[in-house]
């Protein structure tokens, strides 16, 4: 095998989840642990030390490149950005 083996995505930016509904919420992490939650992971079901709007985060993830996460610390804020799953009303996704 040889080559260059590799992706091609265009020469401009690449923007993710267009058009997507958004929204930003404040997270406490409330615990004596950080927690760590999935690009993908549906957030409204993250850890529950972790005090934030769940209704407002239900069918959404974060906002962010798959594969990353965020962390929040004990007892830490941080503002962050979700996003809607790509799935519709006639395919939802399992388990939002």
């Amino acid at each position: 095998m040889s080559g260059h083996v590799g992706y091609l995505y265009g020469d401009g930016p690449i923007e993710l989840n267009a058009g997507r509904r958004t929204v930003v919420l404040e997270v406490v992490n409330t615990g004596d642990r950080a927690v760590q939650v999935g690009s993908h992971f549906p957030f409204h079901r993250a850890n529950p030390a972790l005090r934030f709007d769940r209704e407002q985060a239900v069918g959404m993830h974060l906002n962010i490149p798959a594969g990353t996460s965020v962390r929040i610390e004990p007892g830490g804020t941080r503002e962050v950005e979700l996003c809607a799953y790509g799935a519709t009303a006639q395919n939802p996704p399992e388990d939002v």
